[in-house]
């Protein structure tokens, strides 16, 4: 995901909840709708930012664990 279509969802998950707030108990319905909808696009979010961490964690990793040249570095990212 790049960095538009992470403030996309991000934008969408913030309208969503500000519409969940902003509904009356009575619309039940509606508002357990942009619940549910608040929920997915925040799951979405947290999946990317572990995506982006796990990349990250691996970068410091390697640049604190160079490995020797020639070493293939593909065979190790399939154990």
């Amino acid at each position: 995901m790049d960095a538009k279509a992470f403030f996309n969802l991000t934008a969408q998950m913030r309208d969503a909840q500000k519409n969940y707030f902003k509904t009356p108990s009575q619309a039940y319905i509606q508002k357990q709708e942009y619940l549910e909808l608040s929920k997915r696009l925040e799951a979405e979010l947290d999946k990317e930012i572990k995506r982006v961490r796990d990349i990250l964690a691996r970068e410091e990793y390697k640049k604190q664990n160079p490995t020797l040249p020639g070493f293939d570095e593909e065979l190790l990212n399939k154990v």
